[in-house]
């Protein structure tokens, strides 16, 4: 049964007695969803010109989880897009059940970062190039 208020009539009946007829109401709650196992890994992401996200895991089968970001102006966390640029970013992870039987689902906020990353330069050269200043351009 799902959760709800129900009406139960039960009639007795028995030889040589007067039928009864007994009326109850039956309410059924609906019950919180146990999701203490869902986890969330905020290592630190690097650069790379692509939208980042935190996917929970061991979320259960019939449980969505739904992301949506925000970024810090000043002191208020404001929503953003999924983060692609360097900085600190709150992920806030929205559960929802797919049975109308459970209480809505506490959302899981984590923080997501995202680092520079490192340039190799190490095959850059300035061979025979020797130079003085002359307020010029040079190729």
């Amino acid at each position: 049964m799902d959760a709800g208020t129900y009406k139960i009539i039960a009639n007795v009946i028995c030889e040589g007695y007067e039928t009864v007829r007994l009326e109850a109401k039956l309410t059924i709650k609906k019950a919180d969803y146990d999701i203490s196992k869902v986890t969330a890994k905020s290592d630190p992401f690097v650069y790379d010109g692509t939208a980042k996200t935190i996917v929970p895991e061991n979320v259960p089968s019939d449980v969505r989880a739904t992301p949506s970001y925000y970024a810090k102006m000043g002191e208020t966390w404001v929503p953003v897009g999924a983060p692609v640029s360097v900085g600190t970013y709150r992920e806030k992870i929205n559960f929802s059940c797919l049975s109308e039987n459970y209480n809505p689902i506490e959302p899981m906020y984590v923080d997501l970062t995202i680092l520079p990353a490192k340039y190799d330069l190490s095959s850059v050269r300035f061979d025979g190039v020797s130079l003085t200043y002359d307020a010029q351009p040079h190729a």
